[in-house]
This record gives structure tokens, sequence and C-alpha cells, in this order.
């Protein structure tokens, strides 16, 4: 019987250890993360590329905190991350950006893209037959409305930025570094870099992006207002992306 419990007691150590190390792998970021030192235009490029939301929001465009870290600030962002991503946990950030990065909107969107351009007669009504919820039918209707598969429309902006936004308060709220996050604005600020061309370029891409989105939620109309403004303000005189160079050499 001592034996029995032994070997049963041995087990559970074994299984909770195991347990444990797979909670380490979650936790791991899903690129390399070594100390780098940023110049002053790296960083505020780099925080550059969730402006339209920040912008949206009224936050920081100057520092990684998109507000001056607080325990109150703190509680309200996580209370926000719950609310609008299911996230209350670093687990949980890192999975939602990994998705962001492969997947996203983007993924749904070409989806759908894909669907049209198949569809000869420029018919939509029997390709709802293949589409099982109501956001992706309005999705489809968007599309269709809009004749975007002939406009050869990108929209991996709105994914990749949208995980700079994370990023920035997965920080706040203290689920990343400050080390962890500026490598992994350093990964999206490349992946960004080489796939688009200049500020109006991007832009364009994650605005189009987040219209798209809210469609699924037939908030098409306000969502791109609430877009263009921010855009226009981005863009002003005294605006952050007409202020700052798109070229900016982000190697470390």
């Amino acid at each position: 019987m001592k034996n029995l419990l032994v070997l049963i007691v041995t087990i559970i150590a074994l299984i909770h250890m195991r347990c444990e190390d797979a909670q380490l792998e979650k936790n791991q970021l899903p690129v390399p993360v070594q100390r780098v030192e940023l110049h002053d235009e790296q960083k505020q490029w780099l925080l550059a590329l969730p402006a339209i939301i920040m912008e949206i929001n009224r936050s920081s465009h100057d520092t990684l905190e998109a507000a001056p870290i607080s325990e109150e600030t703190m509680q309200k962002e996580k209370m926000l991350l719950q609310r609008d991503w299911g996230i209350a946990n670093r687990f949980e950030l890192l999975n939602a950006i990994n998705r962001l990065e492969k997947y996203g909107t983007n993924a749904t969107y070409q989806k759908l893209l894909s669907l049209i351009k198949k569809n000869k007669d420029n018919n939509i009504d029997p390709l709802f037959s293949d589409i099982k919820t109501l956001k992706e039918q309005n999705y489809l209707l968007f599309l269709a409305k809009n004749n975007v598969a002939k406009k050869n429309i990108d929209i991996v902006a709105w994914d990749w930025g949208r995980a700079t936004s994370l990023i920035r308060w997965g920080y706040q709220v203290g689920y990343l570094s400050e080390v962890e996050a500026w490598n992994m604005l350093l990964h999206f600020g490349n992946l960004i870099q080489h796939r688009f061309t200049s500020w109006q370029e991007y832009g364009a891409s994650y605005a189009y992006g987040r219209v798209f989105w809210a469609s699924g939620f037939s908030q098409s109309d306000q969502y791109n207002t609430e877009t263009q403004k921010a855009l226009n303000r981005l863009f002003s005189e005294d605006g952050l992306w007409r202020k700052l160079k798109w070229n900016v050499d982000i190697s470390t």
C-alpha cells in the first residue's frame, strides 16, 4: 500500500511538472527576446504603428504605455482587454497577437473575396449557402456592395496594426515587460515596413480593414467616419504621420 501511495504521489508530481512546463511554453513570446538599444526616432516610428486607434482613443503617441501607468489606468485597461478581446492574462494576450499575425480579419476577407471571384455571374445569392454566421454574411454583402473584388485592396495592416496596439496595452497592464514589448514591436515593424511603402499605404490598408471588420456588425459607416477623422489628424500639417518619415531604419 505504501509503495502504491508513493507511486501515485510521484505520478501526480510528474503531471504537475509537465503542466508547469506546458504553461511556461504557452507564455513564451513568438519572437526571440533580446535587449535592444533603440534610438528616439526608431522608438517613435514603432509607437506610431497603432496611431489610428491611439488617435481615436486620444492615447499617447510618445510613450510605450498608452496612458500614464497607475493602478487606475491598469485596472481600466485590463477591463477593456477582457471586455473587447477576452484577454485576462499573458497567455491570452500572446495567443491573440499570434492569431492577428497569422490569420486575423484578413483570413476571412481573403476567403470571401475568393468566393466572389469564383462566382462568374456576379450573383452572390448562392454564396450564402456556404456561410454559416450573420457576421460573414454581412461581410459578403459589404464586399459585393463595394465591388472590392476588382479593387485589389490589402487589409493586413488592420491585423498587424491591432497587434501593435495589443502589445502596448499588454505592457500597460503588466502582461509584457518593456524589453518584450519593444522586441515584439520590432517584429511587427519589420513585417509592416517590408509590406507597405508609405504611411499613406499602410493607413489606407488599416482603415479599410477596420471598416470591413465593422461591417460584420453593421457599423461600417460609423467606423469609416471615425477612422477618416483620425487619418485626417495624422496627416494634418502637424500630424504624426506627416512629420514622421516612413523609411526609418529599424534594424538593430
